[in-house]
């Protein structure tokens, strides 16, 4: 039975943690991790020859990554720029929908998909042309007040089930931070669970930044108030599936963005899971940090150094993302880039929540 499915972008950091997970864990039947489409561009046109080439190798990199073990695979948010469906074909004439299921449905890769509670026409239309037997819808229900959750539910089904044929629908609920509300996540979920045994909870209470965090410390940032919500689910709803953003930043700057980054005005950071909390090593300035004249701004290795002694510390030998924040801080290991302490980060993570789950 799955217990977590965490959401994941596609970003090598982010696979990266998960593929290791499964290097771990190889015999794991208890996570089904969502992984969200690349983003699509807003404006296409086919004239190169094909789809960007990160749709082109989807299939190849995520069995890479995932084998054969179960995930979902979502359309939420990458296909909501889409405006005009018909500017998005391949050469072959197929739709964007049905190319993306091709390339998973070629390297064999045990998959369902995700869609929307309010998805178009034209994408029921596509997803139609699949023939799938399952397929997951996500209400996202941070975007609308509670007064509306029923009739939401209830419009929105009825609209899908008309126009979906012979497919089994399972179902998100996604609160995203807005967890100010117990008894309206509690009702939500009863409302779903009249409709199917399958039902996932996603939530998030990790900061989206570090910004005003101070550097060179490892620093409490927040209860994981998602997961207790969930616990406290739980004892109503037995078969509830927790979900969460890990403890995933700030969306991603764009490619153009990051080439614009100085590595030297930054910090090397890494989120880190405890039992009820989110904490955050901090390194400082990487340039001030690599300068004796700047004592106070202390390196990555230092605050991992100062991490390993610490009680908060679950050992070397708990996750990779453990082991590598030992390498880290005995210097037989380093960090260089962003990507590094994303996937420690989250790698701990995921081992941390399902051994509590």
């Amino acid at each position: 039975m799955y217990k977590y499915a965490p959401v994941l972008r596609d970003s090598s950091a982010e696979m990266k943690a998960l593929s290791e997970f499964y290097v771990q864990f190889p015999n794991d039947v208890e996570m089904l991790p969502i992984i969200e489409c690349p983003n699509i561009p807003i404006t296409f046109g086919n004239d190169r020859g094909d789809f960007p080439q990160k749709l082109n190798t989807l299939g190849s990199y995520l069995k890479t990554k995932v084998d054969e073990h179960a995930f979902i695979f979502s359309l939420v948010p990458a296909f909501s720029n889409i405006s005009s469906p018909a500017d998005y074909r391949s050469t072959s004439g197929k739709s964007l929908t049905q190319f993306v299921n091709d390339k998973l449905v070629e390297n064999k890769l045990n998959f369902s998909l995700m869609i929307s509670y309010d998805s178009p026409d034209w994408l029921l239309d596509e997803i139609n042309d699949l023939n799938l037997t399952n397929l997951w819808i996500s209400f996202s229900a941070y975007d609308f007040k509670s007064t509306i959750d029923d009739a939401i539910i209830t419009s929105m089904l009825q609209r899908l089930k008309s126009r979906l044929h012979n497919i089994n629908l399972n179902l998100q609920v996604n609160f995203y931070n807005k967890l100010e509300d117990p008894d309206r996540i509690f009702n939500f979920i009863h409302r779903l669970f009249q409709e199917t045994t399958n039902v996932i909870f996603t939530a998030t209470s990790c900061l989206p930044n570090s910004a005003n965090i101070p550097h060179s410390s490892i620093t409490l940032l927040s209860d994981r108030t998602d997961f207790h919500i969930y616990k406290k689910m739980q004892q109503s709803f037995k078969e509830l599936i927790y979900s969460d953003y890990t403890v995933r930043l700030m969306p991603e700057p764009s490619e153009e963005a990051k080439h614009d980054i100085n590595l030297d005005n930054t910090y090397f950071k890494i989120f880190y899971t405890t039992e009820d909390s989110y904490y955050i090593l901090k390194s400082g300035q990487v340039s001030k940090a690599r300068d004796a004249a700047n004592p106070s701004h202390k390196t990555i290795q230092e605050i991992c150094n100062k991490m390993i002694h610490a009680d908060i510390y679950d050992g070397s030998s708990f996750s990779w993302g453990d082991s590598r924040i030992s390498e880290v801080a005995m210097g037989a290991a380093h960090i260089r880039d962003h990507r590094t302490p994303i996937g420690i980060g989250i790698n701990h993570h995921l081992v941390k929540t399902l051994h509590q789950l």
